[in-house]
């Protein structure tokens, strides 16, 4: 039997009922009075401290029997119960097949539907104060609220603000209870803060990784940069000094072709002339000797013609000289 229960029967206003159901703690004191304690009814509690027997009790199979049921309690009250009813998918017990007409059957005998009727038309759903608040204390917008101490108004204003209908929710003294879907309904509320969280804490890792890494990229672009514009300037610097050596190279090249072409051209032009030159001179050399025999020639043909005439003037002298 509950406590409930039985703390019910103790405060009956019937003297009888009362009287049998008092406890031996309440009997004891009224033992010396001389009345008998056999004839009350001892009931306990569901969830009792078992006692050592009294040497006067014998232990019977009615004795042994409640205290294991006693114990039985003991360990059900200690766990969190989950209750499990199985339902057979098919009745030819055939591997990955479901029946929904079979499978609604069985739930309607076994009264699993009504029961989940009853339950959501209630307030099937219920949180202690401090385990709401432990899970939902994410949702509090204003972050006043949560340096308050008083758990009870915290969660009041919290659920206050988050659902709308009051008659979804009921403060009881130690717990909260909730209508079907409302639960739901906040851990959906609590899943979105979370993802949004998740999104945000992303978002901003992601921005860290990818400035960190655009900034490492950036570096290794202006490193890259640097060495690339210090090797296209050593190269053009390197190019601007061949084409240099190169234009010097050609023009001393060029220089000197042309001073050869020109020595050479100067040689055979002054060789020309002075085979040009020397012939004319031959010439003109030739023309004086050959205009100087010739005067020569003409002096002595002239002396002999002269002389000749002499002679034969003297011979006619002296031939007339001799008449």
């Amino acid at each position: 039997v509950h406590e409930e229960q039985i703390n019910i029967l103790k405060a009956s206003k019937y003297p009888v009922i009362v009287e049998l159901f008092h406890d031996e703690k309440d009997a004891a004191p009224a033992a010396p009075s001389g009345k008998k304690t056999s004839s009350k009814i001892n009931i306990r509690s569901a969830r009792p401290t078992v006692k050592a027997a009294n040497k006067e009790h014998k232990k019977t199979v009615g004795h042994q029997f409640r205290n294991s049921l006693h114990l039985l309690m003991e360990t059900l009250n200690a766990t969190t119960p989950h209750y499990v009813r199985c339902i057979k998918p098919n009745d030819e017990k055939l591997p990955f097949t479901f029946d929904p007409k079979r499978a609604v059957q069985q739930l309607r005998a076994c009264g699993v539907l009504e029961t989940i009727r009853i339950s959501a038309a209630g307030y099937p759903s219920r949180w202690t104060y401090h385990d709401f608040l432990n899970r939902y204390r994410v949702l509090m917008k204003d972050k006043s609220i949560s340096k308050k101490k008083d758990k009870t108004l915290i969660c009041k204003t919290l659920l206050e603000s988050l659902i709308k209908d009051p008659d979804q929710f009921q403060f009881g003294c130690t717990k909260i209870f909730f209508r079907a879907g409302q639960v739901a309904y906040l851990e959906k509320l609590r899943a979105d803060k979370f993802r949004a969280a998740t999104i945000m804490i992303q978002k901003t890792v992601r921005g860290w990784m990818q400035r960190r890494k655009y900034r490492k990229t950036r570096e290794a672009a202006l490193i890259i940069q640097r060495f690339t514009r210090g090797y296209l300037a050593r190269r053009l610097a390197d190019h601007l000094r061949k084409t240099r050596a190169a234009t010097i190279f050609q023009k001393q090249y060029r220089m000197l072709r042309i001073r050869r072409a020109y020595q050479a051209i100067r040689q055979a032009a002054i060789t020309i002339q002075s085979f040009t030159r020397g012939m004319f001179v031959r010439k003109n050399y030739q023309k004086i000797l050959m205009e100087y025999k010739a005067i020569v020639l003409q002096k002595h043909t002239r002396a002999w013609l002269a002389r000749k005439n002499l002679s034969k003037f003297r011979c006619a002298a002296v031939i007339i000289q001799c008449y």
